[in-house]
């Protein structure tokens, strides 16, 4: 009954100026596959959890805020993000069995590598695999302990798996704990861990039973009592500071969500709300401070929609419709609650009535303000070189960007503000490899037919924006004045004056660069800024007329970027 919903993300793929670029794809999920045998997880995704720090209130009144590319992780994917000690834990698999593997930074560019199982052969005539899956991971903040399951070692138990956990406090060294919760009835898997204040919770799920074991240490592991019983699934779940304890339960039977409190882990109690759905308790988010509410994500399957519910008590409820279909990621930050939302349409190939995807802020889960930032961040944590985001892999690439979400600087914002409403989508700023003489840059990929990207660029002078303006269309063998743009390959003032010896400031060239795909350049009128815009097809007319959309004057200046300070 879980939800599988693919999430959308938009990559930022860039060069100096677009130079040399084929269109940016759009990376989509890669499923990594399972041995045969263990079900890795009957989750859609791993699970994370962690036990909130105390905060300050935050709110959403933080300035344009953008998603900053700061790095790349290679060789493997990462898949969920824990804060570790000030820095970021991740985890993911390698290879077409799905070796498990860790990496941990301090910063969130650089990563280490460690692997988390070996290979085995788990039964005579079967083909090697890894000896442990990872399903689940949590963090107290200085340590992080991941669950999944393994292979019992024992030659009798051939292809049988119990739980299996594994423990770090520094990222790099892991320790991994002996298998537990051994089912007489059938095999055992844990699939989520979450901090206490005395250690660490695991769930354990075998053929008719959930339990609940308890460990001081993330290694020795006690069996603390039974859930459930019968055919029941598991779902979302989340720990506060104080102790108390949520967990979401499936009963397949009655077709139906039960959501479980508890203060000791042994006992568990029915919460009454929110009110059933046609769908799922998606997502659980503890409060990130004493007088916080605790957040509940539902998500109807029919409907695909999410709602946020809110309580201090976990006995009454409020409800706030999500601005976007689906909730797909959500975590406390300094800037507030943060949350990925998705248009699960995408999926069916569109069309969609909203973005495919979007961030939105919110100081109370009430009310969301909408980032215009949508890059391929689908997981994302805050630890101490702030918030950190990590993509999908690049279609046909084993890289995975990493970014971090902060402020724009004063350049930036004033760059962003100029931008016209439709292209502000999948928005970064740009600080490495800026064009010459460029002193700031932000770069959008808006969801607009025909538009791969567009990037604005801000210059400490008019002389500098045309020597660069200049150079550039150079490099695609488009001369000054040569004519035709929009209708094909040239250059020219889009203002009258022109001449050799009184060069117009603001300027348009057109060609289809070595990927045959067109691009449109121009300088801005008013502030020294230089917009380059980059198509999906072989027409430069199709990117000026959605430049110059909605111009009203005569002669006129480009709509898609205009001088937006007083």
């Amino acid at each position: 009954m879980h939800t599988s919903l693919k999430r959308v993300a938009t990559a930022i793929i860039a060069t100096a100026v677009f130079a040399g670029c084929a269109p940016a794809a759009s990376p989509s999920p890669v499923a990594v596959p399972s041995p045969s045998g263990p079900p890795a997880s009957t989750s859609a995704a791993p699970v994370a959890s962690a036990t909130p720090l105390p905060s300050q209130p935050a709110t959403v009144d933080a300035g344009p805020l953008g998603w900053v590319k700061v790095g790349e992780v290679k060789a493997g994917r990462v898949d969920i993000l824990l804060a570790i000690d000030g820095g970021y834990l991740g985890w993911g698999a390698t290879g077409d069995e799905g070796y498990p593997v860790a990496r941990y930074s301090a910063d969130g560019v650089t990563w280490t590598h460690a692997d988390l199982a070996k290979e085995v052969t788990p039964c005579p005539g079967w083909t090697a695999r890894p000896d442990g899956e990872v399903s689940a991971g949590a963090s107290n903040g200085k340590a992080v302990v991941l669950v999944g399951l393994e292979y019992a070692p024992d030659a009798s138990t051939c292809g049988k798996w119990q739980a299996a956990a594994w423990m770090t406090t520094d990222g790099a060294t892991w320790q991994r704990a002996h298998g537990f919760a051994s089912a007489i009835d059938g095999n055992a898997w844990s699939e989520d861990v979450w901090a206490t204040p005395s250690g660490w919770e695991a769930a354990v799920k075998s053929p008719n039973t959930i339990t609940v074991w308890q460990s001081s240490d993330g290694l020795i592991w006690t069996s603390a009592g039974v859930v459930a019983k019968g055919d029941f699934g598991m779902g979302a779940h989340a720990s506060a500071a104080d102790g108390t304890r949520l967990l979401v339960v499936y009963d397949n039977t009655a077709e139906s969500w039960r959501l479980l409190r508890s203060k000791d882990g042994q006992d568990w109690g029915e919460v009454d709300g929110p009110p059933p759905t046609h769908g799922e308790i998606s997502r659980i988010l503890a409060p990130n401070r004493e007088s916080g509410p605790w957040i509940v994500v539902t998500t109807e399957d029919d409907a695909e929609k999410s709602t946020i519910w809110t309580s201090t008590d976990l006995e009454h409820w409020d409800s706030t419709p999500f601005p976007m279909p689906t909730v797909e990621a959500i975590a406390h930050t300094t800037y507030g609650l943060l949350a990925l939302g998705a248009d699960p349409c995408r999926d069916t190939g569109g069309p969609c009535e909203t973005d495919p995807s979007q961030y939105f802020l919110s100081a109370d889960g009430k009310v969301w303000a909408p980032l215009d930032a949508a890059v391929d961040a689908v997981a994302f944590v805050e630890s101490g070189a702030g918030v950190v985001g990590i993509g999908y892999p690049k279609p046909g690439d084993d890289a995975q960007s990493i970014w971090r979400l902060q402020p724009y600087s004063t350049d930036e914002a004033s760059l962003f503000s100029g931008l016209r409403a439709d292209a502000r989508f999948a928005c970064s700023a740009r600080r490495v490899d800026l064009p010459a003489h460029a002193i700031a840059g932000v770069e959008c990929s808006p969801e607009v037919k025909g538009i791969d990207r567009i990037g604005a660029y801000l210059f400490s002078s008019r002389d500098d924006l045309l020597e660069t303006y200049f150079a550039r269309l150079a490099e695609a063998g488009v001369k000054p004045r040569s004519g035709s743009c929009p209708e094909g390959a040239g250059e020219a003032a889009y203002t009258p004056g022109d001449s050799e010896a009184d060069v117009a400031p603001y300027r348009q060239g057109c060609f289809v660069n070595e990927f045959g795909n067109a691009n449109y350049r121009f300088t801005a009128a008013g502030a020294p800024v230089y917009v380059g815009i980059l198509g999906t097809g072989k027409d430069p007319a199709a990117l000026h007329r959605w430049a110059w959309l909605g111009n009203e004057d005569v002669p006129g200046s480009p709509t898609v970027w205009r001088d937006a300070s007083p």
